[in-house]
């Protein structure tokens, strides 16, 4: 058995995170912005750090699936698709589709089920987010247009901040996707492949979201006089880790 295609977040670290500095942006990008959106809800560290490993694995249990559907049963259909796995490991994945899916299943039922009992909005929350990635990848992993844009946005979006959704208004979750999503779905439409090509005069990804980011940082303070603490912190926070990556790479590639 291939642990791997079954473990949740086993698969990314396989197959997308292979090395020590994407495993540990991940850690930045990803995890400490779930576990402050966590914490900004229950007010408790230690529930909030358990509470969030919690969304995060059962999240991963079922985008993950996109992950594999994509590795190893549609690159068939692509001319030059990107391998990710062995001949061996498509064959395995291809021939164990249904047990992985059901496993992967079992363990987002058992995640989500802890979930409601230690916060029962929380976790309906978290199975709703769970669902419509689901949903999206159905129809992201069928399709090869445009259409892949908005969807994979709205796949960004629940898999970072879908387990709170459900419990902040409409407007919120249109700044939360202003704070990562949108930033990576623009940076998304430079593959060639969907023909922006006044996208391709964004050469340096770093320089490109350090703008990004004191653009929007700007545009908050000038414009909002609100009480939004979880927002506002979350913004400061990727305006300083942007910079920060900035001068890093910076400094390195001197």
């Amino acid at each position: 058995m291939k642990l791997f295609f079954y473990l949740p977040i086993y698969y990314t670290f396989y197959t997308r995170l292979i090395n020590k500095k994407s495993r540990v942006a991940w850690c930045f990008t990803y995890l400490f912005p779930v576990f402050l959106t966590i914490y900004d809800l229950r007010a408790n560290l230690w529930e909030s750090i358990f509470v969030g490993a919690l969304c995060c694995l059962a999240t991963y249990s079922i985008y993950e699936y996109g992950y594999i559907i994509n590795d190893a049963v549609l690159i068939k259909k692509e001319i030059n698709p990107t391998l990710r796995l062995t001949a061996h490991e498509i064959t395995y994945a291809n021939n164990h589709r249904v047990l992985i899916f059901l496993f992967r299943i079992f363990c987002l039922f058992l995640l989500v089920a802890s979930s409601i009992y230690f916060d029962e909005k929380l976790g309906y929350s978290l199975f709703f987010s769970c669902a419509c990635i689901f949903i999206l990848y159905y129809f992201y992993n069928r399709i090869r247009s445009r259409w892949n844009i908005p969807l994979y946005s709205l796949l960004v979006f629940f898999r970072y901040f879908g387990s709170i959704s459900l419990l902040v208004e409409p407007t919120q979750n249109i700044i939360l996707w202003l704070l990562y999503p949108l930033c990576v779905t623009i940076e998304f439409c430079k593959k060639d492949k969907y023909g922006f090509k006044s996208l391709t005069l964004i050469h340096s990804v770093d320089k490109f979201r350090a703008l990004y980011y004191s653009l929007i940082l700007f545009t908050w303070i000038t414009f909002y006089h609100g009480a939004l603490p979880l927002f506002s912190w979350l913004l400061i926070y990727f305006f300083i880790y942007r910079f920060s990556s900035l001068l890093v790479f910076d400094f390195y590639r001197k």
